[in-house]
């Protein structure tokens, strides 16, 4: 059983400008619209929820000591292993609260984005001495997805740090069994401090760098009903950043573009980018550690893509702001959308080999991912007879996956490199 805690340039200004974000942007010749100003703020803080049923929010010690200034009070969980006490007299801190809310915010630990969990159950923060007990386990499973090993966890010993408290809850896929009573309440083991029910995950960055960021995690009771706890750990958030980009080309196919962003040397970014659908947004991600500082930004080219398969790219790109990004915001562009379709999207299976398909231009076809005899690890995607007819999409990331759009009137055969699959294609003109 697995348990997870859920929750380009440009040469000419022309006429229109809007405000997104906060930021000031400018519309430029060559369809893209640049920012005039990248630093307006740290980021748009969302509004404390409102809506939290009183039985979901956040509670415990750290709602009464964490008011948004220095602590309080001081408190601990799990027997000390985490341990919060109000700064002296004096002690202020030099990174804002602003800042170092936005950087909780934007961040992405063990559990996923903490966002999330400050949109369901709200957050506390303040600044605090802080003291994490040294060699607690260190979930670094959140890097590997990102193809990266993550850096050791800072030492937090009465260390002047910004504090944000977030509630999490683990989650699992319990075995399906038939319950006649109730779970006893589970043991706890020796050695283990006892839940105390808070489920706290614990934001901690350092009050006077804004680096050093770490993720505390409170024990909690083991799920499906188990005895003993989960353990109390760390992990080493992930922060994700828009960064600038400039456009390169539009490539003929009007559905892909290419693009040069700027990510610092020390981070990494997704190789492919794409429109957000509803809006003419393009918002290039970079990752890394908190508030990391490495050196100037080096120019990486990667593909654009369109919203979706059936669509094209907007004639005007719309740049999002750049700085640290808090997932769900800012996904909106006055007066400019992802464009209208191009035609419907046609899905394909094994039992239509043989057949013959008529689609009209601007359609896509989607083959199935793996056909008849073949291994999916080396797996080959179908091929078209003519691609000026019905051609692949430029969609680098698909591997094995391939999708044809309908480009002119014509006939095309779709088929498999060993001919274990074929379909037989005719493109009509759009009425």
């Amino acid at each position: 059983m697995r348990w997870t805690r859920g929750p380009a340039a440009a040469a000419q200004v022309v006429a229109a400008v809007a405000a997104v974000s906060g930021c000031v942007w400018a519309a430029v010749a060559g369809g893209l619209i640049t920012p005039a100003s990248t630093t307006a703020r740290a980021c748009d803080l969302p509004a404390q929820p409102d809506r939290v049923p009183a039985g979901d929010r956040l509670t415990g010690p750290a709602v009464t000591a964490l008011r948004g200034g220095a602590a309080a009070h001081g408190f601990s969980v799990d027997g000390g292993l985490l341990s919060i006490e109000p700064p002296p007299p004096g002690a202020v801190p030099r990174v804002s609260r602003t800042l170092a809310e936005c950087e909780a915010l934007a961040a992405i630990g063990s559990n996923g984005a903490l966002d999330i969990a400050a949109e369901e159950w709200g957050l506390a923060i303040g600044y605090a001495i802080v003291t994490v007990s040294p060699g607690l386990p260190a979930d670094s499973s959140s890097w590997p997805s990102y193809g990266q090993a993550m850096p050791g966890p800072a030492s937090y010993r009465n260390r002047l740090a910004w504090v944000a408290v977030f509630r999490t809850q683990l989650t699992a896929s319990c075995p399906a069994a038939p319950v006649t009573t109730p779970p006893a309440t589970p043991a706890t083991p020796p050695g283990q401090p006892a839940s105390t029910g808070y489920g706290y995950e614990v934001f901690l960055i350092d009050a006077a760098t804004g680096g050093d960021a770490l993720i505390y995690d409170q024990a909690q009771p083991v799920p499906c009903g188990g005895t003993g706890v989960v353990p109390a750990g760390v992990a080493v958030p992930i922060e994700e950043t828009s960064v600038p980009w400039t456009l390169d080309r539009r490539n003929p196919d009007r559905f892909s573009a290419v693009l040069t962003a700027s990510v610092p040397p020390c981070g990494f970014h997704d190789s492919v980018a794409g429109v957000i659908p509803g809006t003419a947004l393009v918002r290039v991600l970079a990752y890394g550690t908190v508030a990391a500082r490495c050196g100037r930004p080096r120019p990486v080219t990667m593909d654009l893509l369109a919203a979706s398969v059936t669509q094209n790219l907007p004639p005007v790109l719309v740049h999002a702001p750049a700085g640290l990004y808090l997932p769900g915001t800012a996904n909106t562009t006055p007066g400019q959308s992802s464009g209208p379709p191009t035609g419907t999207l046609i899905t394909l299976g094994i039992l239509d080999s043989g057949q013959t398909i008529t689609m009209h231009v601007g359609d896509v076809l989607a083959p199935p991912p793996v056909f008849p005899g073949q291994d999916p690890s080396t797996a080959q995607p179908a091929r078209s007879s003519d691609p000026a007819v019905l051609g692949p999409l430029n969609t680098p990331e698909q591997g094995q996956f391939a999708e044809f759009r309908a480009w002119h009137p014509g006939q095309a055969t779709l088929t498999t490199p060993a001919g274990t699959w074929l379909v037989h294609v005719i493109v009509l003109a759009r009425p």
